[in-house]
C-alpha cells in the first residue's frame, strides 16, 4: 500500500506530465500562427495578405495540433477508466481487510482512495482544456482555409490581369506586324517589277526586248523559290512533330 504522501506524489506526477505535454511544440506552433495571422484570443489586429506556402504549412501544423489533442483526449479517457478501476478495487480490498490488520494498512489504503477524486477533477479540467484547444484549432483552421481560398482567388485575378495585359501587348504587336505586312505588300510589286526590268536579259533599247538567255533567270528563280518553300514546310512539320512527341503520355512518363 501507499502512504498519503505517495498518493499526493502520484497526483502531482500525472498533473505535471499532462501540463508538460499540453505545452508541447504543436501548441507552440498554434500560438505562433495566431500571433502571426492576428486570429487568436489575444490578438485584435488582422495581418494583410499571406503567402500560400505559409498558409499551407500552417494548416499542416493545425492538423498536427488536432491529432495531438485527440491523442490527449484518448489518454484522459484511458486514465479515467484506470482510476475507476483502481477505486473499485481498493474499495473492495479495504472491505476485505481483516479487523486485526494494522491500522497503518487501512490508513495507506484510505490515503490512496482519497487521492483519486482530485486526480479525476484534474482530468476533468484537462478534458475541458483539450475541448477548448480543439475548438480553437478548428476555428483557426477554418480561418486559414478561408484565407488560402482568398489568396488563391487573388492570385487568379492577378493572373487574369497579367493575361489581359499580355493580350493587349500581343494586340499591339499584331497591329505592328499587320502594318509591316501591309507596307510590304504595298511595295513588293513595285520592287519585283523594278528588279525584273533591271535584268540584263531584257534590252529595252532594241525591238526584241527579251534576249535569248532570259530563260536562265527563270531556270534559277523557280527552283530556288520551290526549294525555299520546301525547307520551310519541312522545318514546320518537324517542329510540330517534336512538340507532339513531348506532349505524349510516354514522354511524360520518361520525364
Amino acid at each position: 500500500m501507499l502512504s498519503s504522501s505517495s498518493g499526493d506524489q502520484i497526483r502531482l506526477t500525472i498533473g505535471r506530465d499532462f501540463d508538460v505535454e499540453l505545452e508541447s511544440e504543436q501548441l507552440s506552433n498554434l500560438r505562433s500562427i495566431e500571433n502571426f495571422t492576428g486570429y487568436g484570443p489575444d490578438q485584435s489586429k488582422v495581418k494583410g495578405r499571406m503567402e500560400i506556402d505559409f498558409l499551407t504549412t500552417s494548416l499542416q501544423w493545425i492538423g498536427e495540433v488536432l491529432n495531438h489533442v485527440a491523442n490527449k483526449e484518448r489518454h484522459v479517457r484511458m486514465l479515467y477508466d484506470v482510476l475507476d478501476t483502481i477505486a473499485g478495487g481498493l474499495s473492495d480490498e479495504l472491505t476485505a481487510i481483516p479487523n486485526d490488520c494494522s491500522t497503518m494498512v487501512r490508513l495507506k489504503t484510505d490515503a490512496l482512495i482519497a487521492a483519486i477524486p482530485p486526480m479525476k477533477s484534474r482530468m476533468d479540467a484537462t478534458r475541458e482544456y483539450l475541448k477548448y484547444l480543439k475548438e480553437r484549432s478548428e476555428r483557426l483552421s477554418a480561418v486559414l482555409f478561408a484565407m488560402l481560398t482568398h489568396e488563391d482567388a487573388a492570385i487568379n485575378l492577378e493572373l487574369a490581369d497579367s493575361s489581359r495585359r499580355i493580350a493587349e501587348a500581343s494586340k499591339h504587336d499584331s497591329s505592328a506586324m499587320k502594318t509591316i505586312a501591309v507596307m510590304t505588300m504595298a511595295f513588293l510589286p513595285a520592287t519585283f517589277f523594278a528588279a525584273l526590268f533591271a535584268v540584263p536579259s531584257l534590252d529595252w533599247d532594241n525591238d526584241n526586248v527579251i534576249k535569248g538567255n532570259f530563260w536562265v533567270y527563270w531556270a534559277f528563280t523557280l527552283p530556288a523559290t520551290a526549294l525555299v518553300f520546301l525547307i520551310w514546310i519541312s522545318a514546320d512539320d518537324r517542329i510540330g512533330l517534336r512538340n507532339l512527341i513531348r506532349r505524349s503520355p510516354a514522354a511524360e512518363k520518361l520525364a
